[in-house]
């Protein structure tokens, strides 16, 4: 709203109305009855004005009309009381303003102080309106921060008002920062004292509270201790959420809910009702723990990640809320997201999210740990070297290409599966800046199976036409294809059916080295010009 937006009177409406209020300000005595009423009439703001601005008025009355633009209700959807008082107050001399400022000061504040009344009956949306503070912190606010003229100057007066407007926000934080009609909201208020506006709300912090609104706050005006007291707190509340007392306390409520709906459930469907709003309920307090971050939530969060008995979706909630939260310097860290990443009974979808956190720690640091799940013993599990294999290729440059393929499985590669080395020459092709072809390929003549095959995955992907003789050596390689019993590990693909028409496929299981290549790598890259 701008602050030195006037009432809608036309310039010749305006000057007589100046004129008629000089004159009867002039004529006879005014008194607070005067000043009261004169905060309902249509030139009310003028008047008012006049007597702010005149020193032959007793400063006491002076006052009295300051605090009555202040309370004037809005005209047009605009304050244009309190934006008058600013205008007024630009206008005095400064040793005046300063004296009428500091005996303004105190009434404001007391204003402020007043707790909101309780209207039995009244929508929380319309309780938010009605808060009789608003407009005296409102003008509390714009006095410090008005751009025109500085109309608070003394030190004593800022600090005053500093303390009544942190505490006029501590009182009520989740109410008062919902209100639409304020000139000043929250935000603005506590980002004018950074730091020492942020600190205010670690304590603030609880179940019934806006404190998605807090986390976002700390996270951008917070200092470090700041910070890790909103982790703390964060931390503290997803304890409670999470407890077995917070669903037997929630069970009556959700249960007369349904009831004032007219659904009748049954006592299981009751407690997976309960348990979907838990669930949910958690997951909102991780993403305020993603915006503050800190050790304390770090720590929760790999703790609730690696829960085996968490349900997927938090486990991947919390995942969701490390991100770049991680400590790249600390080991310890790095140890327990691979740890999660390979956990044996980890979902899938777990897994795969834990993964992408891994790929936020430096390469040097996880590198071993990774290289360490190459080699499966229990073919099942290929898909755990595969994404740790993707992960690390992601994460590599040129010069770890040979650390790679020597780290692959070693012959006969059981359990390597047909996805691995299509997804690892894939990623070798995209890989910045590329790498050399040659070295690559020269891996068609290695010994070592994955390898080979790895190769022959990359020329898959990135190849052309004019690669085909590379492959020609292979055309006769009998060496078995790596052997699995994971069905979605196996060596298969569309080949043309045999005795069948020309172009009708079928899908053909591979038995050897050669068979892959001519079935389903040649076709491709031919087709490929």
């Amino acid at each position: 709203m701008t602050l030195n937006s006037r009432p809608s009177l036309s310039p010749l409406a305006l000057s007589l109305a100046l004129a008629v209020g000089a004159s009867t300000l002039a004529g006879c005595r005014v008194s607070d009855d005067d000043v009261h009423r004169w905060e309902k009439t249509e030139l009310g703001p003028v008047k008012l004005s006049a007597v702010v601005k005149h020193d032959k008025y007793q400063a006491k009355l002076r006052i009295e009309a300051a605090m009555s633009l202040i309370r004037m209700k809005p005209r047009a959807g605009k304050r244009v009381g309190i934006e008058r008082l600013f205008e007024s107050l630009k206008d005095l001399k400064p040793e005046e303003r300063k004296k009428l400022v500091g005996g303004l000061i105190p009434l404001v504040v007391a204003e402020m102080s007043k707790p909101a009344p309780q209207q039995q009956g009244v929508s929380a949306e319309e309780q938010k309106v009605v808060d009789p503070s608003v407009p005296f912190k409102d003008a509390a606010f714009g006095m410090l921060i008005y751009d025109k003229t500085p109309l608070v100057t003394e030190d004593e007066h800022k600090a005053v008002l500093k303390d009544a407007l942190l505490n006029w926000v501590q009182a009520d934080f989740t109410k008062r920062i919902a209100i639409s009609s304020q000139l000043f909201g929250v935000e603005q208020v506590l980002r004018f004292y950074k730091e020492e506006g942020a600190k205010i709300l670690p304590p603030l912090i609880k179940e019934d509270a806006a404190y998605d609104r807090m986390a976002s706050l700390v996270a951008e005006l917070g200092s470090g201790e700041t910070k890790a007291l909103a982790s703390t707190r964060l931390v503290e509340l997803a304890k409670v959420i999470e407890s077995k007392a917070w669903f037997e306390k929630m069970k009556p409520i959700l249960a007369a809910n349904n009831k004032a709906q007219g659904y009748n459930p049954t006592e299981n469907q009751l407690a997976k009702q309960v348990a979907t709003y838990q669930e949910e309920q958690v997951a909102k307090v991780h993403a305020s723990l993603k915006k503050v971050r800190g050790r304390p939530a770090v720590d929760y969060l790999l703790a609730v990640a690696a829960d085996k008995d968490r349900s997927v979706k938090i486990r991947q909630t919390a995942l969701a809320a490390l991100e770049s939260a991680l400590d790249r310097n600390n080991p310890a860290d790095a140890a327990a997201i691979v740890k999660i990443a390979t956990a044996e009974e980890c979902p899938d979808e777990v897994r795969d999210l834990a993964f992408v956190r891994v790929s936020e720690m430096p390469r040097e640091g996880i590198a071993k740990n990774l290289f360490e799940l190459f080699n499966q013993k229990d073919d099942k599990k290929w898909k755990i070297r595969w994404v740790a294999a993707a992960t690390l290729l992601k994460m590599s440059s040129a010069k770890d290409i040979p650390e790679f393929f020597q780290k692959l499985p070693p012959n006969p590669a059981a359990g390597f599966a047909m996805s691995e080395p299509l997804e690892y020459g894939k990623l070798l092709g995209v890989m910045q800046p590329p790498p050399a072809r040659d070295s690559i390929l020269a891996e068609l003549k290695s010994p070592n199976l994955a390898s080979k095959l790895t190769a022959v995955g990359f020329l898959y992907h990135h190849g052309k036409a004019a690669d085909a003789p590379s492959l020609a050596p292979l055309d006769n390689d009998r060496s078995p294809l790596p052997k699995t019993t994971d069905p979605e590990a196996k060596w298969q693909c569309n080949a043309p059916k045999e005795g069948g028409k020309p172009g009708e496929n079928e899908l053909k299981e591979l038995s050897t080295v050669s068979e892959f290549v001519k079935l389903c790598v040649e076709p491709r890259l031919l087709a490929n010009k």
